[in-house]
C-alpha cells in the first residue's frame, strides 16, 4: 500500500510539474532589436528630445520636442501616452498611441510653449512630499537655458517656471538627468559638447538644492567625453547611455553605453548597427520592462528611412540591471 501511495504522489508530481511548464508559465515577450520607427508619432518633421516619465494604465508618459505645430520654425513640447507591446518572436513592436496625455502636465506645458524652441524635458517626482520638478530647456535668451517648475502631485498646480541659474552659463545647457543625488547634462561651455555633473549634498532634495544659495561645483565628466562632441546622458541602473560623434562610430552621432562597476566606467561601447546609422541617433532613454525577455530604448534619428527630418525609433536592448 506504501509503495502504491508513494507511486501515485510521483506521477501526479511529474503531472503538476509539466503541466505548468507547458500549460500555466507562459512564454516571455520580448521587443525587436532592429530600430522600429514609432509611426503614430512621427511627422514630416522633427520630433525628439523624448522622455518617459512614469505609467498610467500600462501607457508610458510620453513627452516629446517637436517643430511640427509650426511647420518646422520652432519646437514646442507635447504630451502623449503611449503604450509598446512586443511579441514572442521579438520580431516587432506594436504601439498605442493617446493624443491627449497625462493631464497633469497640461496646464504648466501650455504655459512652457512660446514663440523659442522648448525641449530637453527631463521630471523628477517626490512622492514623499507630494511634488514633480519638471525641467526643460528653453533658448530665449538667444542660448539653450535650464529651468524649472514645481508642481504639487495632488492638486496639479504649477509654480511659475524659474530659470535654473546653479547650472546655467552663457553657452548652451541641455539634456538634462537625475539619478539619485547627481545632475548630469551636456554643455558647449568648454568649445565642443561635454558631460558634465553635479552632485547634490546628501541628505539634501533636489528643490532644496535648487533654492539654496550654495555655489554647485561643476565636474567635466571625463572618463566618458572624448575631443569630439558628447552629449545626451541617460543613466539607467549601473549604465549611461549617451550620443557621440567620437571618431570609430557609424556616421554622424552614434549612441553609445557604459557599465559602471568596481567603482568605474567601463570603456563607452557603440550600441551596434541595429541602432545606430551613418546619420544622426541622439536622445537616447530606456525603459525596463520586468515581465519582457529584453528591455526597451527609445532615441531619434534623422535617416533617411523615417518621415521625414528626426523621427523617435525603439528598439529592445539586452535587460538593465538595476
Amino acid at each position: 500500500m506504501k509503495t502504491k501511495v508513494i507511486l501515485v504522489l510521483s506521477l501526479l508530481t511529474i503531472f503538476l510539474f509539466n503541466r505548468c511548464s507547458d500549460d500555466e508559465i507562459p512564454e516571455l515577450k520580448s521587443f525587436t532589436e532592429q530600430a522600429v520607427n514609432v509611426e503614430d508619432v512621427n511627422t514630416e518633421y522633427d520630433e525628439m528630445n523624448e522622455t518617459v516619465t512614469g505609467f498610467l494604465n500600462q501607457h508610458m508618459t510620453f513627452l516629446i520636442s517637436s517643430n511640427k505645430n509650426s511647420n518646422g520654425s520652432q519646437y514646442d513640447i507635447h504630451n502623449y501616452l503611449l503604450r509598446a507591446e512586443g511579441l514572442t518572436t521579438g520580431n516587432s513592436i506594436f504601439f498605442d498611441l493617446d493624443t491627449n496625455g497625462y493631464e497633469h502636465y497640461n496646464p504648466l506645458i501650455s504655459k512652457i510653449n512660446t514663440t523659442s524652441n522648448e525641449g530637453n524635458v527631463s521630471v523628477y517626482r517626490n512622492t514623499y512630499y507630494g511634488y514633480d520638478i519638471f525641467l526643460y530647456t528653453t533658448d530665449s535668451s538667444g542660448h539653450t537655458d535650464f529651468h524649472y517648475s514645481e508642481g504639487d502631485i495632488y492638486t496639479g498646480e504649477w509654480e511659475e517656471p524659474l530659470l535654473l541659474n546653479k547650472l546655467n552659463t552663457s553657452y548652451n545647457e541641455q539634456e538634462i538627468a537625475i539619478i539619485n543625488n547627481t545632475i548630469l547634462y551636456s554643455s558647449n561651455l568648454d568649445g565642443d559638447y561635454d558631460i558634465y555633473k553635479v552632485d547634490i549634498n546628501e541628505g539634501s532634495t533636489l528643490i532644496d538644492w535648487v533654492e539654496s544659495t550654495a555655489t554647485p561645483e561643476i565636474i567635466n565628466y571625463e572618463l566618458l567625453n572624448s575631443p569630439s562632441d558628447d552629449r545626451c546622458p541617460h543613466p539607467s541602473g549601473s549604465y549611461i547611455y549617451f550620443s557621440s560623434n567620437r571618431d570609430g562610430g557609424y556616421g554622424g552621432y552614434d549612441l553609445y553605453y557604459s557599465n559602471y562597476s568596481n567603482g568605474a566606467w567601463s570603456e563607452p561601447i557603440n550600441c551596434g548597427e541595429n541602432i545606430n546609422s551613418e546619420f544622426d541617433e541622439l536622445n537616447p532613454f530606456t525603459i525596463y520592462y520586468g515581465d519582457y525577455k529584453n528591455d526597451l530604448l527609445f532615441f531619434s534619428s534623422n535617416r533617411t528611412s523615417g518621415k521625414g527630418g528626426f523621427d523617435i525609433y525603439a528598439a529592445g536592448i539586452p535587460k538593465l540591471i538595476y
